[in-house]
């Protein structure tokens, strides 16, 4: 974003600006903002599926990226129609995953394995489900897991999220190769900068930042890996150091497209009411929208209710298999790639 853009966004997100200071305040420890975040306990649960739709997510947040006007931070109504509908149909379609998108899924937990065992400055790797943005209802994040990670020059361990890449096809995995040559197995770089760009390719770039800024962590873990002998093999570990300013320009654009893409799904009134009505709708949502949105939230609303407890607070329930009374959702979750069966709600 230019520095004449920054001049001229919005009094309203003007407002965001100036209290970044406040909104990421490093004094609370990372427990603190996790326990406040955390949605879920874990991923590819029902429970997971039903509560990160109608959330802005690492996938939806590079499309917004490059819908939002950065000279005036507004979209039309047809981008919003668009986006929305974008939204439905991850959220809520159908989607026979590949057998590349099922063998990246088993890579992951073998990967974290040999994080775990022979990346040393990892100290820990936590599990993690769904995290929403304290500072915006309709954003959140499913990191592939949370780190503490020894960083030269900081006297304690600093948290950061893991995103794991494994490499399938021939030429990705000579690109991985290529950059562990070129770079080395573990790199440290800034985000944005050369190191950054040949280590982390374009598509997955908005992902790293996304992450940051809903955990408002300082430092992010890519880490590219293969199958090898039908296990997990590391290629490359990129530490990234996110500065303040540039989880402070997503948060801006992504704001800027949140409020008024989702705001009317998360009013407080709403949610206590525990369905959507016309009057809830912004004009530019089309018919058809209104009728699945109305038809999907009742349940998101009640497993939202049933989460919140009296004081706000949020205790997410252990990882439910399905919800035995809504066949709409039990059979849209199990033809998602990587449904895990986990438990039994």
């Amino acid at each position: 974003m230019t520095s004449d853009a920054m001049k001229s966004i919005p009094a309203d997100l003007k407002a965001f600006q100036d209290g970044w200071e406040e909104i990421t305040d490093d004094s609370q420890p990372y427990e603190v903002v996790m326990e406040d975040s955390l949605r879920t306990i874990q991923q590819r649960c029902a429970d997971w599926f039903l509560m990160k739709s109608m959330l802005i997510s690492g996938t939806m947040a590079g499309e917004i990226a490059r819908t939002v006007d950065l000279n005036t931070l507004r979209m039309s109504d047809e981008g919003l129609t668009n986006l929305l509908q974008d939204g439905i149909a991850s959220w809520f379609g159908r989607h026979k995953g590949t057998a590349m998108m099922a063998a990246g899924s088993r890579n992951e937990e073998p990967t974290i394995q040999k994080l775990r065992s022979s990346v040393k400055f990892i100290q820990v790797i936590y599990d993690v489900g769904l995290l929403r943005w304290r500072n915006n209802r309709c954003i959140g994040v499913s990191p592939d897991a949370v780190c503490l990670i020894s960083v030269a020059g900081k006297t304690q361990p600093v948290p950061c999220c893991l995103e794991i890449k494994s490499r399938l096809a021939d030429t990705t995995v000579r690109t991985a190769e290529s950059s562990a040559t070129k770079h080395g197995f573990v790199v440290n770089c800034v985000f944005g900068d050369d190191t950054f760009k040949d280590c982390v390719p374009a598509e997955n770039r908005a992902q790293v930042v996304h992450q940051a800024l809903v955990t408002q962590f300082d430092y992010g873990l890519f880490v590219t890996s293969k199958v090898q002998g039908g296990e997990g093999s590391l290629v490359q570990v990129v530490v990234i150091q996110i500065p303040a300013s540039v989880r402070m320009t997503h948060g801006l654009v992504l704001c800027a497209a949140a409020t008024p893409l989702l705001g009317f799904l998360h009013g407080e009134h709403v949610v206590k009411r525990g369905v959507l009505i016309d009057d809830d709708f912004p004009p530019w949502v089309t018919v058809p929208q209104r009728a699945i949105l109305k038809s999907r939230a009742k349940l998101y609303f009640a497993h939202l209710k049933l989460i919140t407890m009296a004081d706000g607070t949020v205790t997410p329930t252990q990882p439910l298999l399905l919800y035995k009374h809504s066949g709409q959702h039990s059979v849209q979750t199990k033809t998602r790639a990587g449904y895990d069966n986990v438990a039994v709600g």
